[in-house]
């Protein structure tokens, strides 16, 4: 429950709809942390369809946590399939 400035009338707030207090880092800056990437014709995360296996994939490893200076690239030409359905 809340009240709003100039109001004496609580109201039901969803804490979830706030913004942070405070926010804390995950793990510790410079950290050595790995980037998996993996393109997928799936539409849902973290999933991936048998005819993903020819489709690109890598991992940056040291990537220092934090450096906001980190730059990588990759060139790949991809044949994307068909889409179905629509």
């Amino acid at each position: 429950m809340a009240t709003p400035e100039g109001g004496s009338e609580p109201v039901n707030v969803n804490p979830f709809l706030l913004p942070p207090v405070q926010a804390h880092l995950a793990w510790p800056l410079g950290i050595p942390v790995s980037l998996h990437f993996h393109l997928s014709t799936s539409e849902q995360a973290f999933a991936r369809n048998s005819e993903d296996a020819d489709l690109p994939h890598f991992v940056w490893h040291d990537i220092a946590f934090g450096d906001w200076n980190e730059a990588r690239t990759v060139d790949y030409d991809v044949h994307l399939p068909e889409v179905r359905g629509l």
